[in-house]
């Protein structure tokens, strides 16, 4: 039985997907951000960008018939990002020949991409399907929730600063350090060009604050994505002789605090093998609501 169909975007399709991204977009903040972008530029909906972009239909009544349950950007070469709804991936967990079928369209319809990231559930079967083989970075998503305001405070001589296009040179060892640790995929090589131009993106969201010790910057953290109503948390990296003195939940804290008074839900996440960081999260306000992988080629 064929239940479930997957296209090309189209313009039909805008304004039923963007209630799909109204209702999900926490669960892949990077990938709404994304088609956002693609689909208020210049180009609106003739831009040759949204060819990139799939969604997914099902034929199943038990599955809202015809309705959106997914979708997700695929370009050769690129990261693919993906977003399929609870209800889906509830029934994905529980039918073998559903679970069987997705991976077949999903292999029929996937370009050469460089690997795969998203809820872990969907992210496994994808990679299955194209033949990823290399180990998956699982990750938990976590959620800004604070149970109670919460009252922060630096250590003496540490000062936080907002920061601007002018601070990028004094701010590059620190996001040299995030990509290292966090980013790069076994193998791969740091390339400092890249590097540079992450940190550019990250400062042009305006949303990028340091802490500074005796005129050095010693520790970050930035939105690195912000789609409708939610925004994603990145780029944290505290200086080796720095941790563990609070300063990553306080930036965090700050970053979450300053978005939600705007009205935005605020996410992040974090290794699932990283218990610092956890721990700096959930002081931080964080609360974990789902799991997350990546998978490179």
């Amino acid at each position: 039985m064929k239940n479930l169909v997957f296209t090309r975007f189209g313009k039909n399709d805008l304004p039923e997907l963007k209630l799909f991204i109204r209702r999900n977009q926490k669960f892949a903040v990077a990938l709404c951000s994304r088609f956002e972008e693609v689909e208020n530029d210049d180009g609106g909906l003739f831009s040759t960008a949204l060819k990139h972009f799939y969604v997914m239909r099902t034929k199943d009544k038990v599955l809202d018939k015809g309705r959106i349950h997914g979708f997700f950007y695929a370009k050769k070469d690129v990261l693919m990002l993906h977003l399929f709804d609870k209800n889906f991936l509830a029934k994905l967990e529980a039918d073998e020949e559903l679970a069987l079928q997705f991976r077949e369209k999903i292999r029929n319809i996937l370009p050469s991409v460089y690997g795969v990231a998203g809820v872990s559930l969907a992210t496994t079967l994808i990679a299955q399907s194209i033949g990823l083989k290399n180990p998956a970075s699982n990750y938990y998503l976590m959620e800004f929730l604070p149970e109670r305001p919460l009252r922060l405070c630096l250590p003496k001589d540490f000062s936080v600063k907002k920061c601007t296009l002018s601070d990028l040179p004094f701010l590059f060892e620190l996001q040299k350090n995030y990509e290292i640790s966090d980013v790069l995929p076994a193998g791969h090589n740091f390339e400092s060009a890249l590097c540079r131009k992450n940190l550019q993106n990250a400062l042009s969201l305006d949303m990028l604050f340091a802490i500074s010790h005796n005129g050095q910057f010693v520790a970050k953290a930035n939105v690195n994505a912000s789609s409708e109503d939610c925004c994603q948390i990145g780029g944290v990296c505290t200086l080796d002789n720095f941790r563990r003195r609070g300063l990553a939940t306080f930036l965090t804290n700050e970053i979450a605090s300053r978005a939600s008074s705007m009205g935005k839900n605020v996410v992040l996440f974090v290794r699932q093998d990283n218990f610092p960081a956890i721990h700096a999260y959930e002081n931080a306000g964080f609360k974990q609501f789902s799991e997350l992988q990546v998978i490179y080629r």
